[in-house]
């Protein structure tokens, strides 16, 4: 006789197979099979079971080594229900010969309803806030729209920079992502921070811009030091005129002004990505004029949206983070929208083909 033993905790709140009556009936027949029910208290295989037992579906009960070593196991195969082995010790069932396998399409609908359930119950007020920043900055926010770009590489910005070109109506390049655009000028950027690789991607954006017309804001004057640590040796320049073996980080007073009137200028305002060094309180003024610039303007009912870890951590870092109108929490799931795309989770929850 080939006995199995099912873990009473796959039986429902009416005692009935939460799997359906319907495997077990393909049994019921069978004179050589006996099924038990274990008790639904039971948290652990002890060797009375594994004497008994030919075959057990388990749900949350443990199998471990202690049990399945005794002399009088019979034990041959235990069945987990569900997906994966993790109350099973396979290394032991291994040792004793024991097949170990498990029912991963017996769960599939049940986890994938979880699985909505938790997407649905995430996607609630703030995805819709989120959604709605998106459209604001690149679709309906009241015009003039001005995007504020720092942070240290074009790189990681350049599919934002191709798309926003043309939803804005200016964006200022701040951070060392400026120097590759002062350098496609024609600029000297001494040591500042380039990627030589995309001075023809930062041509283009500036052609881009120019026959649209739309504003793309860089730097007329910059701070600059000759190492990034020493900080009590600064000198200004112009920002297509650093000499040799000095560096930009930060801006300038006449590029604060500059910038400071472009967001006075507009109505609804994107930043992500510090001007300067913030880091470093020698370089911090560049980052702190544009909290303060943005705060006034917030005053003056600009809507002003914020997103990127450094721009947050710079408004912590100031103190200012309590007046703008929204911080975006996406990421880069932000900045993918930006660029956009359509990111995957809100496309199946838009029921976009």
């Amino acid at each position: 006789m080939f006995r199995v033993g099912i873990s009473g905790d796959l039986l429902n709140s009416r005692d009935e197979p939460c799997f359906g009556i319907g495997p077990l009936n393909l049994l019921k027949d069978r004179e050589d099979i006996e099924i038990f029910w274990m008790d639904k208290s039971i948290t652990e295989l002890d060797s009375d079971m594994t004497s008994k037992f030919d075959a057990i579906l388990l749900n949350l009960p443990k199998a471990n080594a202690t049990r399945v070593s005794d002399s009088n196991c019979k034990l041959k195969i235990i069945s987990r229900f569900g997906v994966g082995f993790d109350s099973v010790d396979i290394e032991a069932m291994r040792k004793k010969n024991i097949i170990v396998t498990n029912t991963p399409n017996a769960v599939r609908r049940p986890v994938a309803v979880a699985a909505l359930t938790m997407i649905f119950a995430a996607a609630g007020k703030l995805l819709q806030k989120e959604l709605e920043a998106i459209s604001q900055i690149a679709d309906q926010g009241e015009k003039p729209v001005l995007a504020i770009l720092g942070g240290a590489k074009v790189s990681s910005k350049l599919n934002i920079l191709y798309n926003l070109i043309k939803k804005v109506d200016k964006i200022i390049i701040g951070g060392g992502m400026a120097y590759t655009f002062i350098a496609a000028q024609g600029g000297k950027i001494g040591e500042s921070l380039i990627e030589e690789d995309l001075i023809e991607n930062a041509k283009e954006i500036l052609e881009i811009a120019n026959n649209l017309n739309k504003e793309i804001i860089l730097p007329d004057d910059i701070k600059a030091s000759t190492d990034f640590d020493q900080n009590d040796l600064i000198k200004t320049f112009d920002s297509n005129k650093i000499e040799n073996g000095w560096m930009c980080l930060d801006i300038g007073a006449k590029t604060i002004e500059k910038f400071n009137q472009a967001i006075l200028s507009s109505k609804t305002i994107f930043w992500n990505g510090p001007v300067g060094v913030f880091e470093k309180e020698a370089f911090l003024e560049g980052t702190r004029s544009i909290c303060n610039s943005l705060k006034e303007a917030k005053t003056l009912g600009v809507n002003v949206i914020v997103g990127g870890g450094d721009s947050i951590a710079a408004l912590k870092k100031l103190g200012k983070e309590d007046w703008v109108s929204y911080i975006s929490t996406g990421g880069g799931a932000l900045l993918e929208s930006l660029e956009g795309k359509t990111l995957p989770g809100v496309k199946a929850l838009l029921n976009e083909n």
